[in-house]
């Protein structure tokens, strides 16, 4: 889903690996994990991950006004479930 949405982006992997360090070295770090995407998105994972390596999380909801929700829709029908 990542290379969809975020094409060029650092992995998950080296996002924590990064988060790691930092929180090693006493800088306060958060994640924000957003949008929440119904079905996709696993907090429960997630929160595992992040627990111990993170000062805060934050947390968005997926907007589903009619224009953007079309517009997700038509993505995922076309790059994921190609």
């Amino acid at each position: 889903m990542r290379k969809n949405f975020e094409p060029g982006a650092a992995t998950p992997k080296e996002r924590i690996n990064v988060l790691k360090i930092l929180h090693k070295n006493k800088i306060k770090t958060y994640a924000h994990i957003g949008p929440i995407m119904p079905y996709f998105t696993d907090l429960p994972k997630m929160f595992s991950v992040l627990n111990n390596i993170v000062d805060e999380i934050w947390l968005e909801s997926l907007n589903t006004t009619d224009a953007n929700w079309r517009g997700v829709t038509l993505k995922i029908q076309r790059d994921i479930f190609r």
